[in-house]
């Protein structure tokens, strides 16, 4: 008989009800406010993932030895990647739904034929893993970037590509400061 260490999927809960945390009721309001907002949710996102990410290791390293600990920090990381893309794609309240569809091929396909943890398990492998590591980074790369692309920059965005127009680099200007550079010079001409 074989076991399947429920612990080991335990970090998914807690991913999904981090990253569903940045709903609210006025979801689609939020979409598409203000820099002000933005920040507040980048902060409440940068908290949450901190905030869950300390809990979840010292609780492991409370319990077990620091190689779990490691290795369900870096699981929580990849499906808190997975559950900030999935709230892009199904709205934050279902942020859910990705990180749990990770669970049937992990336990299922996790091992091959001689019962060795495969590559990509990243439940499984040692904390050593380069494999799992840059599931881990790639994880959370593509959720940050589904967090930060807003229905109204990727309207920029395209809007842009039509043009022929390459995106900002750096900071963009404040609400007080023009826009381009005519309404500039007009100002220091003027006076």
């Amino acid at each position: 008989m074989s076991g399947i260490p429920m612990r080991r999927e335990l970090p998914v809960a807690f991913a999904a009800i981090a990253a569903g945390s940045l709903h609210s009721r006025m979801n689609q309001l939020e979409l598409a406010a203000s820099r002000a907002l933005r920040r507040y949710e980048t902060l409440h996102l940068l908290t949450v993932i901190l905030a869950t990410v300390v809990l979840v290791g010292s609780t492991e390293l409370a319990v077990s030895d620091g190689t779990l600990a490691i290795v369900l920090t870096r699981a929580l990381l990849v499906w808190f990647g997975l559950a900030l893309l999935s709230g892009r794609f199904f709205g934050r309240w279902l942020s859910w739904i990705l990180p749990v569809a990770t669970i049937f091929p992990i336990t299922y396909f996790g091992q091959d034929e001689q019962g060795r943890v495969q590559w990509w398990d990243w439940t499984g492998q040692p904390p050593s893993s380069v494999g799992c590591a840059a599931i881990a980074v790639v994880s959370m790369a593509v959720g940050i970037g589904a967090f930060y692309l807003t229905p109204w920059h990727l309207h920029a965005l395209r809007r842009m590509r039509l043009r022929g127009e390459k995106p900002p680099v750096g900071p963009r200007p404040h609400v007080d400061e023009p826009a381009d550079d005519v309404a500039r010079v007009r100002i220091e001409e003027s006076g």
